[in-house]
């Protein structure tokens, strides 16, 4: 008998030693979690609290188990699971949120870009124009190119509504700075993403806030991140490129590749760019829908950020986005979504961009200008 103690005793101190690893990693890992979750305000206060609070309520019980001499063998494994399991929790939630400030830290705006500074602004309380301008090439996002989408979404969120203004690609503009022949909106791009918004601020009569610029890939990898979004066609049609068969009023649910070929798709219908529009509107909904649903954003959240990650361009600050993340944790309210697109009449001109060649435009609609001004006003003015 005897002899047992010295194999219990020498148990006991390699327990303690493990317990005594295990709880030094995880008051590191906690300290450093309580100190990004300051500096970060990505989780609300009603998460955030209870999270800081059980962190110190574990600490002091592991503190109490590692300091008191009559703890038991079986009470040392049971500490040292519990430390291995919260450390592991620690670690992963660690992980998110070095995710979610890497991303921040890629995302780059065009270093040409003039966009007037929004001082004291909260993106979760005061309305705003946001320019969503869809590039037509797969790759680099810096890449200069025409701007084929041309999107205006404008969101209250006080009311939790968002609107979305489609200017046709090809829709008569002048070109912001320059006189003389007009031009396609979509040779805006070609000039830079903010020709693009100081053209349309000056078609609608709007400021524009903050942009976002993206291309197929980062349209791809957005959806195949979000798990595919639920579209129902309003024709058949089929596509080779990403095996993609649509049928008429049957509601599918599509990947990215037949996401992006559902957006780009004209030649099916018989007004061909504008039921485009109504096409990329209905996959910008369906995105909308899916990154406002608790499910999405909890589940998804490490794989949408890296999907977009170097996928986008945009000058919206970073505690903007976590500010609107908190608040869409914190409340989950749910948004709800209008649509609306400037209308012209088809004509052939020659263009600022290609003033040899008569090429196809909508010409203006002054009073569909008009109206889309008001709408976006009475949006942005709603309590």
């Amino acid at each position: 008998m005897p002899e047992t103690k010295p194999t219990k005793n020498h148990t006991k101190n390699m327990l303690r030693i493990f317990s005594y690893i295990f709880f030094s990693i995880y008051t590191i890992f906690a300290i450093i979690l309580s100190v990004i979750l300051i500096r970060v305000p990505i989780l609300p206060l009603k998460y955030f609290l209870p999270i800081i609070m059980l962190l110190t309520i574990l600490d002091i019980l592991f503190i109490f188990f590692l300091f008191r001499k009559s703890t038991k063998i079986v009470t040392s494994l049971v500490c040292i699971v519990f430390e291995i399991i919260f450390t592991a929790l620690i670690g992963f939630a660690l992980f998110y949120l070095g995710t979610t400030i890497s991303f921040f830290n890629s995302i780059k705006p065009q270093t040409s870009i003039d966009l007037p500074e929004k001082t004291d602004f909260d993106i979760t309380k005061d309305p705003f124009n946001l320019y969503i301008s869809g590039i037509d090439t797969y790759g680099e996002i810096t890449t200069v190119s025409r701007s084929d989408v041309n999107i205006v979404v404008t969101v209250n969120p006080r009311t939790h509504t968002v609107l979305l203004t489609t200017v046709p690609r090809d829709y008569e503009v002048q070109l912001h700075g320059t006189t003389g022949l007009k031009d396609k909106l979509t040779h805006a791009g070609l000039y830079g993403v903010e020709m693009s918004i100081k053209t349309i601020e000056d078609l609608l009569n709007i400021d524009i806030s903050y942009y976002l610029r993206i291309n197929f890939d980062s349209t791809i990898k957005l959806i195949d991140a979000l798990g595919g979004v639920e579209i129902t066609p309003d024709a058949t049609f089929y596509k080779s490129k990403y095996n993609c068969y649509f049928r008429a009023g049957v509601t599918m649910h599509l990947d990215g590749g037949c996401a992006l070929t559902y957006a780009r798709e004209r030649k099916t219908y018989e007004f061909g760019d504008l039921h485009r529009i109504e096409n990329q509107q209905d996959i910008l909904s369906a995105v909308i829908e899916k990154l406002t649903t608790s499910k999405t954003l909890l589940t998804n959240y490490v794989n949408i950020l890296a999907s977009l990650s170097d996928s986008i361009e945009t000058n919206i600050p970073s505690d903007q986005f976590y500010r609107f993340i908190n608040m869409q944790l914190d409340t989950m309210p749910s948004w709800t979504i209008e649509r609306n697109t400037v209308e012209g009449t088809e004509i052939h001109v020659p263009t600022y961009t290609y003033p040899d060649q008569d090429l196809f435009v909508f010409q203006q609609n002054p009073e569909s200008i008009k109206e889309a001004s008001i709408k976006i006003d009475e949006v942005l003015a709603a309590e």
